[in-house]
């Protein structure tokens, strides 16, 4: 059964959807996994990367809607849907790497959810936090075909990411370190242990904790280490409090192990491709290879 990773950050531009799509490929190319992507932002970012924008459209369009991450949240995806766009590439192969693609349709999920959840008041059924659980009822039958479910949420903690966190076992933060990431850091895990106390208490099920916080767009400059330190120091501080439940002794800064800010991350981008096809000898890809492994290991030290 799949172990369900959400990729969650609420400030934009800190390489969410390029770290999520690379560890993701990774963890076909490298560790032989069988690996779903599931693209949850509107913005389509994660798709157009992986399938061009002509076919991204195609899928996009109200009549293939449901073909669509859209269709996980109405109950009428396909799993034979699942695209696999890079099964076959002279530049290498992915099999087992799966992708849902996301949709503009996502967007105006947020209404509905809220219109769902109204309804249910009115007519006396509502039960706490079902209206989160919509993506778990919709992905569930997908699990068992995959070692690894990866959700590329969007930049915010709104009711398609909730519902993302409602289903995930695990929560990876990419943060660039930086003094302002450091505070926006802070206030996101606040916001995700929040969350997650309320999935708990709805669900009466196992918390997702937070995996490990990778460190994205790293440079080699002074400010880039005192941000390292900083949110190195403040995630520590969270460990020692009770009430963080998201947070333990577990919870991993990959300090040792940053994604370091490399001009390969783009062109990948641009040759729609992820990094162990387009480059798999780059320095960048070197860092993705090594993020991947820790964070293998730290599930494992879990299980």
């Amino acid at each position: 059964m799949a172990k369900v990773i959400s990729f969650i950050n609420f400030k934009g531009g800190v390489g969410k959807t390029t770290l999520a799509v690379n560890i993701a490929a990774c963890l076909a190319r490298e560790f032989a996994k069988k690996v779903l992507l599931v693209d949850l932002d509107a913005q389509a970012n994660a798709s157009i990367w992986l399938l061009g924008a002509e076919l991204w459209r195609s899928l996009a369009i109200r009549t293939a809607m449901n073909k669509t991450a859209f269709g996980l949240f109405s109950f009428k995806f396909d799993p034979h849907d699942v695209l696999i766009p890079l099964a076959e590439s002279s530049a290498g192969n992915l099999d087992g790497f799966g992708l849902i693609p996301s949709s503009y349709h996502l967007i105006g999920l947020e209404d509905l959810v809220v219109r769902k959840k109204t309804a249910m008041r009115s007519d006396g059924y509502y039960v706490e936090g079902s209206e989160y659980r919509l993506l778990g009822r919709g992905i569930g039958p997908l699990l068992p075909a995959y070692d690894y479910v990866i959700l590329d949420s969007p930049p915010n903690l709104y009711n398609v990411t909730r519902n993302g966190i409602y289903c995930s076992d695990y929560i990876v933060v990419p943060c660039i370190p930086d003094t302002l990431s450091m505070f926006g850091l802070k206030l996101l895990l606040y916001q995700i242990n929040r969350l997650v106390k309320r999935a708990e208490a709805a669900r009466g099920a196992v918390n997702p904790v937070v995996l490990g916080v990778v460190l994205n767009k790293k440079r080699p400059v002074v400010e880039h280490q005192h941000g390292t330190d900083e949110i190195s120091s403040m995630v520590d501080q969270l460990r020692a409090r009770p009430e963080f439940q998201c947070v333990d002794a577990r919870t991993a800064v990959l300090d040792q192990y940053p994604v370091r800010d490399l001009i390969d991350h783009a062109k990948a981008v641009s040759a729609h491709k992820p990094l162990c096809l387009f480059a798999p000898t780059v320095d960048a890809y070197e860092d993705i290879k090594a993020v991947t492994k820790e964070l293998l290991k730290a599930m494992e030290a879990r299980e």
